[in-house]
């Protein structure tokens, strides 16, 4: 004789497994980038900016390549310049939000060569609190850990204050072969230490340096 399962048991494999699911999702949610991470702000065009635009929060902002600057609101503007070297055009920047105010870094390329900028603007004011020259090309993602600023380069990486835009160490020699430290992703803070990983290009394989995060001693190459 057939036995009929209660409606209430019929109904309780899909329930278990449903909450299953749901409790799997809320273990490992989606990752996504911080609100407060460095972002890469847009070119205007895109294939030789001639102006740079982002936004944080309620306001927009938009840099010329000359430094000249805007932040709007509405109909309330606010103007500012980022003072570099003469003659300098910014060639591409990245953004975040700190303390209230803005961080921006940026290469830029002039009749002297090129070299990179970190700015600390104030709001509402928009004046720089500093300007601290980053002595490298082809600056990547930069990263913050408490009061400290993680910039690369071209065969460089450093840190600097966020409070004086004082440059504390950085290195330009790496262990290893020509060229293989020329490049390198967002910095990973972890604490006493900061890790520098590069960027693969082309067939060769990904490097990473593990620095003092005080003093900017190399601890380990991996």
């Amino acid at each position: 004789m057939k036995t009929r399962l209660p409606k209430l048991a019929t109904r309780a494999l899909p329930l278990a497994v449903l909450f299953a699911l749901a409790l799997s999702a809320q273990s490992n949610p989606p990752q996504s980038k911080s609100s407060d991470s460095f972002q890469r702000a847009k070119g205007v065009p895109a294939d030789a900016p001639r102006e740079f635009e982002f936004a944080l929060g309620r306001f927009a902002y938009h840099v010329r390549a000359n430094g000249n600057g805007r932040r709007t609101k509405g109909e309330d503007i606010r103007r500012f310049a980022l003072n570099f070297g003469p003659d300098e055009d910014i060639k591409y920047m990245y953004f975040a939000k700190h303390e209230g105010g803005v961080v921006l870094t940026c290469e830029v390329a002039g009749k002297y060569g090129g070299t990179s900028y970190a700015v600390r603007l104030d709001q509402p004011s928009m004046r720089a609190r500093w300007t601290a020259n980053i002595p490298a090309t082809e600056t990547g993602e930069p990263a913050r850990d408490g009061s400290r600023l993680y910039v690369t380069g071209k065969s460089f990486a450093g840190a600097l204050d966020l409070e004086s835009g004082e440059l504390l160490w950085y290195l330009d020699k790496f262990p290893g072969g020509a060229g293989e430290f020329d490049s390198f992703d967002a910095p990973e803070p972890r604490g006493r230490e900061v890790l520098f990983r590069t960027r693969t290009v082309y067939n060769g394989r990904a490097r990473a340096v593990a620095v003092n995060s005080k003093t900017g001693k190399i601890l380990r190459v991996e």
